[in-house]
């Protein structure tokens, strides 16, 4: 799990996990804006910087649950995209899988 706490004037955060395994489930959740509205883009990508997910535009304050199979090893990067660098929030995402 990877949480991403958006402050005012944010537009980007990245992490890297490590996993070794097939990739089943991913959970992004985006907590309610604090100031004005925005939205936020989620981005996985495998060591070799190849895109294995991606969406767009993910509205507030909601839970979105995407089903997957990726097998991925090594480690997995999880980029955030924010639209609205005003406002401030919270977004945790979750890799499930085995």
């Amino acid at each position: 799990m990877v949480t991403f706490a958006i402050v005012s004037g944010d537009t980007t955060g990245v992490a890297t996990v490590g996993i070794n395994g097939l990739l089943q489930k991913i959970i992004v959740k985006i907590s309610d804006f604090t100031t004005g509205d925005g939205s936020v883009d989620v981005s996985l990508t495998d060591h070799g910087d190849n895109t294995i997910f991606s969406v767009s535009n993910l509205a507030d304050p909601a839970t979105h649950v995407y089903t997957v199979s990726e097998p991925l090893v090594n480690e997995v990067n999880v980029i955030l995209g924010f639209t609205n660098p005003t406002a401030s929030e919270t977004v945790t995402v979750t890799l499930r899988g085995v």
